[in-house]
Parts: structure tokens; C-alpha cells; sequence
């Protein structure tokens, strides 16, 4: 029997055009996207009846009567504080939102292994998936590196950044690592915001289609990171690229890469996006075998 699932959050994406993890979703459980920011939005969820429930505990408790209800957990707060990269008050108040939502929990996934351990969750209540990059877009190619860095005239040893000027990506260590030495080239990559540093070593690029960024992966020696790490380290070794990144923090807490073949290390990790296709569908199924639907 097909199963009615709810996905409720604020929003799908904030930028236009921009696929996030609830497109995902949405695809690959045929769910109903709810969004909790539209006022009507409580009548929606009635009038859609659903069976299954998959909240964003970003959210607190959201007073759902409706069950059973799975949790979904993106955001590690525990390390944006304990590596000051957001400031305490707001991580401490927005833990205790998520520990809310986790209360009222039926299940709960986590995209951060460590999660479940900061929070307590009950072995038998909450697991870890992660968001997951497809290797069929992201793969090596010997062709685009060469056209590409050919294209962008790069010739000497070449390091990549995808993320933004903030304090949670690690900007402050990245743009110091870019001042060290201008016969590295560099590719900057963001998402909605360009970015304000220049350089006859520097190229820069903005909310770009995932093509255009296997190429640039593709056409770097090594991915560079600080701060809060998450699919683009994960999408740059699919590509074959290794990577230099914070240790103990974001996809990276429990298992940290060997380099030697980083594109087979990220498939055995389970960081593959069939896997965690595969994944969500099982604790669809768990979920409707425990309630009987």
C-alpha cells in the first residue's frame, strides 16, 4: 500500500532554481512538501491526511497530533559552538528547539552520526543518514580537467573552496591559506552571494548548475576547507579530488579520508545517494510496519 508522506519545513530552497534535500525527498518518497511558513498551512497538513509525517526539528515541537512522526536533523549546533563558529547563546537556544522536536519524535535521522549520541537518542528511536551526492553527476574526467583548466588558463597547482565569506565555512582560514602563496590558483565557488576577493591566481564563480562544478572539481588538485564540512568535500572526491578539511566537525566527526582513492572511500562510507535512497525508503517501511498502516 503507498504510503501519504508530509514533509514539513519553511522552505524547499531559498535560491531560485537551486535543488536542496526536500526536492529529494520529495522525489524519491512521492511526498506532499508542507510549508510551515504559510499560515494555512496546519489546514493543509489536515486536508492531506498523511501517514507519515518528516519534520525539519530545526522547528521545535510544531504541536503535530498527527503520527507517527519522523524527525530530520541537518544542522550539528553541539560543534558550530564548540568550535565558535556560531555564537553560544544562539546554538544553546536552538539545541533546546531541537531537543523539543526530538521529544515528540516517533524517529529521528540525522544527517551527523554524532547526533545521536549529543542528544541521546535511544538506539532503537533514531538513526544516521546522511544527505548523500550522486556519482553519477560527480565523477573523474581526465577530458574536463584538461579543457577546463586549459579554458580558465590555470597551469600551476590548483585548490578549490565551495562555501561563502562566513565565519560557520571557515572563510577567515581560507582567504589566509590564499594569501600564503599567490603561485597556487585558486577556484572559489558560492552559492547566492559572489564573491569579494580578487586575484590574477583567483577565479571566481556563483551559483552554478552541477555540471559546470564537476568541471571545476574535476580541474583542481585539492578541495580546501575550514569550518562547517559537508557535500562539497564529499562531491569533490567523487571526482577524484582530495581533500584538506577540518577534522572532527560536520560528515567528517567519526572518519576522516585517507586520500589515496577518494572517490571509492566516499562510495564504501555509504556517502553515495542510491544508499541514501535506499536508506529512506527502508525507514519508510520500518515506520509503517510499526504502526501497522
Amino acid at each position: 500500500m503507498h504510503q501519504k508522506i508530509a514533509l514539513i519545513s519553511d522552505v524547499k530552497t531559498r535560491i531560485p532554481g537551486t535543488r536542496t534535500f526536500w526536492h529529494f525527498l520529495e522525489e524519491i518518497l512521492d511526498a506532499n512538501f508542507i510549508s510551515n511558513k504559510k499560515w494555512f498551512w496546519r489546514r493543509r497538513l489536515e486536508k492531506f491526511d498523511p501517514d507519515v509525517i518528516i519534520q525539519n526539528a530545526f522547528w521545535g515541537d510544531l504541536k503535530i497530533s498527527k503520527k507517527p512522526i519522523i524527525m530530520l536533523i541537518q544542522d550539528n549546533y553541539h560543534a558550530l559552538m564548540k568550535y565558535n563558529l556560531l555564537d553560544e547563546t544562539s546554538c544553546i537556544r536552538q539545541i533546546k528547539k531541537i531537543q523539543s522536536a526530538i521529544d515528540v519524535a516517533d524517529y529521528v535521522v540525522v544527517n551527523v552520526n554524532s547526533l545521536l549520541r549529543l542528544y541521546n537518542i535511544p538506539k532503537e528511536k533514531g538513526c544516521w543518514i546522511p544527505m548523500g551526492v550522486n556519482s553519477s553527476i560527480f565523477y573523474p574526467s581526465s577530458v574536463e580537467r584538461n579543457q577546463t583548466r586549459n579554458e580558465l588558463g590555470i597551469t600551476n597547482h590548483c585548490n578549490i573552496f565551495v562555501g561563502d565569506e562566513t565565519l560557520i565555512h571557515g572563510w577567515d582560514h581560507v582567504k589566509s591559506k590564499i594569501e600564503e602563496n599567490e603561485n597556487i590558483d585558486w577556484i572559489l565557488v558560492s552559492k547566492n552571494k559572489p564573491f569579494s576577493i580578487t586575484g590574477k591566481n583567483i577565479k571566481t564563480f556563483c551559483n552554478i548548475d552541477h555540471d559546470m562544478l564537476r568541471k571545476l572539481y574535476n580541474a583542481a588538485d585539492l578541495f580546501f576547507a575550514r569550518g562547517s564540512i559537508g557535500l562539497p568535500a564529499i562531491e569533490a572526491m567523487l571526482c577524484g579530488t582530495k581533500v584538506d578539511i577540518t577534522h572532527n566537525i560536520g560528515y567528517f566527526e567519526d572518519w576522516y579520508p585517507e586520500n589515496k582513492d577518494p572517490r571509492s572511500e566516499v562510495i564504501k562510507s555509504g556517502f553515495d545517494l542510491q544508499d541514501t535512497i535506499t536508506k529512506w525508503k527502508d525507514i519508510v517501511i520500518k515506520i509503517s510496519q510499526d504502526y501497522k498502516l
